[in-house]
């Protein structure tokens, strides 16, 4: 039960660093870094942008909250 739990937390952490992360990405105007051939691809740059800083985010997020569960039940174990 534990494993289930565990799972469904990272796998909404990573949904909301990424809707987090999208909503960021899709304010830069990226017509101004992009050649103007290239102009119409800004949708899916600010889409793979925010996969990586989502993920990175998340990690680190988890990792943490891992970090903490650790010490915790060493405190009180």
């Amino acid at each position: 039960m534990s494993a289930v739990f565990n799972g469904m937390a990272v796998l909404l952490i990573r949904l909301l660093f990424l809707l987090i992360s999208y909503y960021l990405m899709s304010k830069i105007d990226w017509r101004k870094i992009l050649h103007p051939r290239y102009a119409n691809l800004d949708v899916y740059l600010a889409l793979m942008a925010s996969f990586a800083l989502a993920y990175l985010a998340s990690s680190f997020f988890i990792t943490i909250i891992e970090i903490l569960q650790s010490i915790l039940l060493a405190l009180f174990l």
